[in-house]
């Protein structure tokens, strides 16, 4: 908990009001309640000017005074005050008691105001330690009841600024924000800089808890004009420290650094005046001890002039004790001061070259991020049309003879798509930017198709592929299929690639496992092999073990993504192998089974209830506009073509369509844009993004800007299908429910 929260020493008009209300409240002789509000006077006056000692010596003997003449009002006034002045000598236990008996004589004397000063500073101590809070916060509570039931704005906003305060410093921000509306409302009635800067700085810690940055920015920004404005270097110090810390929250290290060193400086100046505050403490508790020795003194006088004469030989030696223990004190103040301005001086050229180091860092780290962003997109949206293209001309019965070269075409297409993937795949994975995606599949078909894409490498390399499959594995599971397709892929090119004249053999097979299903996967060859010494190192980025020259196959990176890969599974890969004997790579899976299974009449189903829809392709690629048309109207869709998001806009303007696919990178106005101009006067026509970019970089623009959906090119027409008839029927439903509710 803060010490410097809102406290209660008395400024001059709530120092006169009070003095007012007590010539009200007593009816004394008037000389007696003029030689109490003197002291009274004195004591302010005093403590305003720093005066400690003075203060003090005035204010006990308000307190003796009154005791006398039965006063109870003033004596609470002058415990309230000592109270203050151990408390910004930080003697922290005597502050406590001194408040204590504030508070009983104030509720002797029945003043409502007094009572409430009490119990602010009650919960300004009490606030001090975690384990105490909960009776900091009740003080608070009962300092509030008493400043409204008085209507005094000032008591008020300080008792609820104080709760809120401690629920901040407490972690507890939901259960703060309320009580800091409430300061943020009564602050508007009785205004200063002091707690100006305190609520925003307040206001600034909450919003930042809620990752609510622009709001905590603005804040924190107020707080700290307050506080300079004001000249409150404490209040500055910790608003600067808020802000670095918000700053750093953001990723903006250079302003957070900044801001930080705005901290540092004020701390300085705050450690400067503890230093003058902790000299003056020293010298106030010898001076109390001297005040009470002397009043001691004065009382047994009349017993004993001996024992004066003692007393005054102790005080004596207490002077001289005193004296040379802040002279040592001063002088190691100095040295500790000079000593550490020397190392901040040196840690601050540390940090400077620290962070210089660090930016040139995260500018090469976003220059290469950025760099695979670009060349995915550019490289995936030709590779989109080949593939594509390439699927259809292979589908059409007029060329059955050419079907051999469009075969090859195809895997020249497919296998520089897996090329091309590697690398963006294992900076994604380095990046924490891939994350699985369990969904149905089939594995029998997966293994077909992988098995069926090499083919044409096998017959090169004069190989022969084995497969032996469990017959008890089920046919439906779930589990990301483009993950284990990859790593089988990466596994048995890798085999094919060292193995020539040979054989490979790919099993898996099944073991229930906890409800769930266990599949070894093991991929076997005859080749090369591996030596010894260079079985960890071939899992390392871009290492290739015994690559011949002139060999410029694959990119050195499939084994570094099979291990990375399987570490999302929480599986490893295995390795068994050594020269001229071949190699035998091995891995387990866990795997469930699908909840809801989609058939394959189901799919049919799903295709059939596409025909006859109107659908707007966006899209700047020529090659890419002809495939997905193709693709949509071979299911019996009707399809509007454009090549920009002006026409697109124009188009759904004037027509209307049951769904727009959008591609993300296009001239002049890109994909989010033209979807955000399209909600601007049409809430219902599902848009999906066609993009070749990946979720991972896009992240939450593509649903801010209404975007439905999105299918990442190249793509499965069966995975297509699903989402666009997904957001059609919602869009199909809402629409019904919307005409029904209003014919109601």
């Amino acid at each position: 908990m803060k010490s410097y929260k809102s406290s209660c020493p008395v400024n001059l008009l709530t120092f006169v009001s009070i003095c007012f209300l007590n010539f009200l409240s007593f009816g004394q002789v008037a000389n007696e309640r003029e030689m109490l509000d003197s002291l009274l006077h004195k004591a302010s006056d005093e403590y305003y000017a720093y005066n400690y000692k003075e203060s003090l010596k005035y204010s006990a003997r308000l307190v003796q005074l009154a005791r006398e003449l039965n006063y109870p009002g003033y004596q609470a006034e002058g415990y309230n005050f000592i109270g203050i002045i151990y408390e910004s000598i930080d003697d922290i236990e005597k502050a406590q008691r001194n408040y204590e008996r504030c508070l009983l004589y104030a509720m002797k004397s029945k003043n409502d105001t007094l009572i409430c000063w009490s119990y602010n500073n009650l919960g300004n101590i009490f606030g001090q330690h975690e384990e105490t809070m909960d009776q900091s916060i009740e003080y608070y509570k009962k300092a509030y009841d008493i400043g409204k039931r008085l209507n005094i704005p000032a008591e008020m906003m300080g008792a609820k600024l104080n709760i809120g305060w401690s629920y901040i410093d407490s972690g507890k921000f939901e259960e703060a924000y309320p009580y800091l509306k409430d300061a943020e409302r009564y602050l508007k009635m009785d205004s200063n800089t002091e707690s100006s800067s305190q609520l925003n700085f307040l206001f600034g810690k909450y919003y930042t808890s809620k990752e609510q940055y622009s709001l905590a920015t603005s804040y924190f920004q107020s707080a700290i004009s307050d506080a300079e404005a004001g000249g409150h270097v404490i209040e500055a110090s910790s608003a600067y420290l808020g802000y670095s810390e918000l700053l750093k929250a953001q990723g903006k290290k250079a302003e957070a650094y900044d801001a930080l060193l705005k901290h540092m400086e004020n701390e300085d100046r705050i450690y400067d005046s503890k230093k003058i505050k902790h000299l003056e403490a020293a010298n106030i508790k010898f001076e109390l001890e001297e005040y009470q020795s002397q009043l001691d003194a004065s009382k047994k006088e009349r017993d004993s002039q001996q024992l004066t004469l003692e007393k005054s030989k102790h005080t004596i030696y207490a002077v001289s004790i005193g004296a040379i223990i802040m002279l040592l004190f001063l002088l190691t103040l100095f040295k500790t001061n000079r000593f550490k301005r020397v190392v901040i001086k040196e840690l601050s050229v540390k940090n400077k070259e620290l962070r210089e180091a660090k930016e040139k860092a995260e500018a090469l780290s976003r220059s290469k991020t950025d760099f695979f962003s670009t060349i995915s997109h550019e490289l995936r949206t030709p590779l989109y049309g080949v593939i594509g293209l390439t699927t259809l001309l292979m589908e059409s019965k007029d060329v059955e003879k050419n079907k051999e070269y469009l075969t090859s075409l195809k895997f020249s297409g497919d296998y520089l798509l897996s090329l091309i993937n590697d690398v963006l795949q294992l900076n994604k994975i380095d990046s924490n930017g891939v994350v699985l995606s369990p969904r149905e599949f089939n594995i029998f078909k997966l293994v077909e198709k992988v098995i069926a894409s090499f083919e044409y490498a096998a017959q090169e390399n004069k190989n022969v592929l084995h497969v032996a499959l469990d017959k008890n594995i089920p046919k439906k599971l779930l589990g990301d299929s483009v993950r284990i397709s990859q790593i089988l892929v990466n596994l048995i090119g890798n085999a094919l690639k060292f193995t020539h004249n040979g054989n490979i053999w790919l099993s898996i097979t099944h073991q229930l496992d906890k409800g769930k299903h266990r599949l070894h996967f093991s991929i076997k060859d005859d080749g090369e092999g591996i030596p010894k010494d260079k079985q960890e190192d071939i899992f390392n980025d871009y290492l290739q073990v015994n690559r011949k020259e002139n060999d410029i196959s694959g990119s050195g990176l499939g084994l570094a993504i099979v291990k990375r890969l399987l570490q999302l599974f929480g599986s490893e890969i295995k390795l068994e192998s050594d020269i001229g004997e071949g190699a035998t790579f091995t891995f387990d899976l866990l795997l469930d089974t699908p909840a809801n299974c989609v058939s394959k009449e189901e799919l049919e189903y799903i295709t059939g209830r596409l025909k006859n829809r109107k659908v707007l392709i966006v899209d700047d690629n020529k090659i890419n506009q002809v495939v997905t048309r193709k693709v949509l109207e071979l299911q019996g869709m009707h399809c509007d073509v454009c090549d920009n998001g002006y026409d697109a806009i124009s188009k759904v303007e004037e027509n209307v369509y049951d769904l727009v696919l959008m591609d993300i990178n296009m001239p002049d106005i890109n994909g989010i844009e033209t979807t955000r101009s399209i909600r601007r006067f049409d809430t219902k026509t599902p848009v999906i993004a066609l993009t070749a970019v990946g979720i991972e970089e896009l992240g939450q623009d593509l649903f801010e800007a209404g975007m439905n959906d999105f299918v990442l090119k190249p793509y499965e027409k069966s995975l297509l299908f699903k989402v666009v008839y997904k957001n059609i029927t919602i869009a199909d439903y809402e629409s019904h429910r919307l005409v029904t509710s209003t014919a109601s």
